[in-house]
């Protein structure tokens, strides 16, 4: 995931369109049906999407608000995966 995080950031620093966005969320579900192992790996792959959608829409609002959601669904799948 952050490998596609990396290309995703690269990629929109160039453009927004709504082409790089679906783009992005079909690498970011295919990659996760290639790692999945458990319901909490679904955790990081949704926090993925919604942060993607947040960079994608120009909103600081939106980007905050998602954000909030985004660090919740982070810190569950690192509490279940005994990271923290």
């Amino acid at each position: 995931m952050c490998f596609i995080a990396i290309i995703r950031n690269i990629w929109f620093n160039k453009s927004k369109s709504k082409f790089n966005l679906i783009t992005i969320l079909f690498i970011t579900i295919v990659c996760s049906i290639l790692t999945y192992k458990n319901v909490f790996s679904l955790f990081s792959v949704l926090a993925t999407i919604i942060y993607t959608y947040s960079l994608w829409k120009v909103s600081t609002t939106k980007y905050k608000l998602l954000g909030i959601f985004v660090n919740l669904l982070m810190i569950i799948y690192n509490l279940s995966i005994k990271s923290i």
